[in-house]
């Protein structure tokens, strides 16, 4: 017991030397200490900050958590998206249900014929009708069944249930011998419960259960068509119903396993010296109103990659004073400005910031208003002015001595010339473009957009002969206008215009733009040579260098925009755009009716969604707007869109037919005078 004692009293003195003052002291420092409350401590000793007012918090960068949050819930939403809905699932316990009442009337057969010497008159019709039934139906039928349908739901997404083997007390009693059950209350209600199921048993009989022919692999919007253009709506509904209802006689209407879309062949040439494959860009002189509005012209611009029109403006007594940066900040001065923050540098010039050529251009988003930006604007050329000033005094001070050093002087000029992109491989000068400025409210800008309508019908915003007039909504950018203010090295990146369509710009002024156009033909090639630098051709910021494209031999045009001038941008032309000067520009898409643009926007389409890149054009919807609207006079366009019709027809009777098939209900969403497009959550 001895050393029973000291352990006690070791206990005894421990306890002494740990006090409850001192524990809780140390509850108290650990509390303290713990980086959490240093935390909590430190914000109570802050001053209380103030909100940013609303044109700071524009411009203030999203936190990085608040960043990686939204990109988690995209990440989720899209496979969720992906999953799919749990009552897709639905239908794949339906038959589970029915091989359950299957075995429960099965079971009470038995019951039934156990105690057949002792049942009623009515428990008797119901042991005759359910021996009619299954009467020949034996265990290893029902063993075989049940095992079958768990190897089944095994393969169909691991959905398991327990289910009843003929063993169990299915309804909470056993048979032994030639016992009655308890209560005649068991038998009746599982009586009832057979009644049901053979209700059910007799409606699933109305609806056979048959092979359905399943829906169409894929839906390509360029799937070939396999039934005359003749073809009313009525019998293209009653050939979709085909499939649902006599699967063996359905025909393909379309093609319904069509490759992925791929990009268009490249032409096959010779190699051609840089200087053959700087194309001359085709200049139109536009003199007379009659000119500016001639067909000619227009047919011209629809067959052209890119044109230059020169004297349509002047022609046509267009102010374009009400789009300059000083009349815009009369009428909205606080209207937003997206602003692209960019390094400048020359126009056939890219580095990085250690001055090694780049196809990477370095451009970062933030948001302002024209106030601000236009304050921006004038200081910039202020500053510009004050910096030309220097070097004239500069230059006059160093060569102005006698005129026998003007030659000197000259060679010197021309060699400072030569060593300016030596000097400025490192982009050091940042500056701000002001893109993507909303004009398409018509009360704020009505001035504005009526001056844009003394246009030619092919280049005017709303004109019968534009598609996207026929749209029926509003598309950001394409059917409205858009309004860039610029400084000198203000660059658009490489781009195709959104479904390939074609665009019309106009300078402003007072400075100019340089432009850089390859064709659509050469998509591939430009494409490949993007990728392989590991850029993304559709969503990425990138500046190709000119030098590279035509050792590649591909064709590049290049011309310089003036003010007033009208730069027409062809159908699925490939461009990038550089400003040398101060200028604003204005811009919108134009949907030229011609075969070659239709094709070219459907293919888009069709890339766009292999790529995961929204179509901001929703083509089903356009074709159906074209054949209400327009009486085509081209054979190969009204061709074109009856065929889309038929596609989007059927395809969406086979979805409703098969819909209906599983009972599944519809809801019908009435399109809204004005409604935008709907994309699913992968576009969106």
């Amino acid at each position: 017991m001895y050393p029973l004692c000291l352990n006690s009293k070791a206990k005894s003195k421990k306890t002494k030397a740990a006090p409850e003052a001192l524990k809780a002291r140390i509850r108290v420092l650990e509390k303290e200490l713990h980086p959490s409350s240093l935390l909590i401590g430190n914000l109570r000793t802050l001053p209380p900050s103030e909100l940013p007012s609303l044109n700071e918090a524009w411009r203030l960068s999203i936190p990085a958590e608040l960043s990686q949050r939204q990109e988690e819930f995209l990440k989720q939403k899209q496979q969720r998206y992906r999953d799919g809905s749990p009552l897709l699932s639905a239908t794949l316990i339906l038959p589970q249900n029915m091989n359950e009442s299957l075995e429960v009337q099965i079971q009470l057969m038995n019951i039934l014929r156990a105690n057949k010497a002792e049942i009623t008159e009515r428990e008797r019709d119901l042991l005759e009708m359910l021996e009619n039934k299954y009467g020949k139906i034996d265990k290893n039928d029902i063993e075989q069944s049940t095992e079958t349908r768990v190897e089944q739901d095994f393969t169909n997404g691991g959905i398991k249930r327990e289910i009843p083997v003929d063993g169990e007390a299915v309804l909470n009693y056993s048979v032994i011998g030639d016992a009655v059950p308890s209560t005649s209350l068991e038998i009746q209600s599982a009586e009832e419960r057979a009644t049901d199921d053979n209700k059910e048993i007799t409606k699933e009989q109305v609806k056979p259960a048959k092979e359905v022919s399943p829906l169409p692999y894929s839906f390509s919007l360029t799937a070939d068509v396999h039934v005359p253009l003749t073809i009313t709506a009525s019998e293209l509904m009653e050939r979709c119903r085909k499939r649902i209802d006599k699967p063996a006689e359905f025909l393909e209407i379309f093609d319904e396993r069509v490759k992925p879309p791929t990009l268009p062949e490249i032409p096959q040439m010779e190699k051609s010296l840089p200087e053959k494959l700087l194309r001359p860009t085709p200049i139109i002189m536009v003199e007379s109103r009659k000119e500016a509005h001639s067909i000619e012209l227009q047919n011209y611009c629809y067959n052209s990659t890119v044109a230059l029109i020169r004297g349509l403006t002047q022609t046509l007594k267009m102010d374009l004073s009400l789009f300059s940066t000083k009349s815009l900040l009369e009428i909205a001065p606080n209207h937003e400005v997206e602003i692209r923050s960019q390094y400048r540098m020359s126009p056939d010039q890219n580095v990085d910031h250690l001055g090694q050529p780049t196809w990477t251009c370095h451009s970062t988003r933030s948001y302002t208003t024209i106030a601000h930006y236009a304050q921006y604007q004038a200081q910039s050329f202020q500053y510009s002015l004050k910096e030309e000033a220097e070097k004239l005094r500069a230059a006059s001070a160093k060569y102005g001595g006698s005129g026998a050093s003007t030659d000197t002087g000259n060679g010197s000029l021309k060699r400072r010339r030569a060593t300016v992109p030596e000097e400025s491989q490192m982009p050091m000068k940042l500056i701000k473009f002001g893109t993507n400025v909303d004009l398409s409210d018509e009360t704020k800008f009505k001035v504005q957009l009526a001056e844009l309508n003394k246009m030619p019908s092919f280049a005017r915003l709303v004109a019968a002969c534009n598609m996207l007039t026929h749209l029926g909504h509003t598309v950001y950018g394409m059917n409205t206008v858009q309004l860039y203010m610029k400084v000198p090295g203000a660059r658009t990146p490489g781009h195709v215009e959104n479904n390939c369509l074609a665009s019309v710009n106009v300078n402003i002024g007072p400075g100019d733009c340089e432009w850089f156009c390859v064709p659509y033909e050469y998509w591939a090639a430009v494409n490949e040579m993007v990728e392989k630098r590991k850029l993304n051709f559709l969503k990425g910021s990138w500046w190709p260098d000119i030098e590279e494209l035509l050792e590649a031999n591909i064709p590049v045009y290049r011309f310089t925009q003036k003010a007033g001038d009208v730069a027409w941008i062809g159908s699925g032309c490939i461009h990038w755009v550089h400003s040398t000067g101060w200028c604003n520009n204005v811009a919108w898409n134009v949907g030229p009716p011609t075969p070659t643009q239709y094709e070219m926007a459907v293919h888009c389409h069709e890339w766009n969604k292999l790529n995961g890149y929204k179509s901001l054009v929703p083509i089903q919807h356009l074709s159906w707007q074209l054949a209400r609207n327009i009486r085509f006079s081209n054979q190969k366009m009204f061709t074109l869109v009856k065929q889309m019709l038929i596609r989007s027809l059927a395809y969406s009777k086979m979805i409703i037919d098969m819909l209906s098939f599983y009972d599944k209900p519809i809801r019908m969403h009435p399109r809204q005078k004005g409604e935008v497009s709907h994309y699913c959550s992968t576009c969106e």
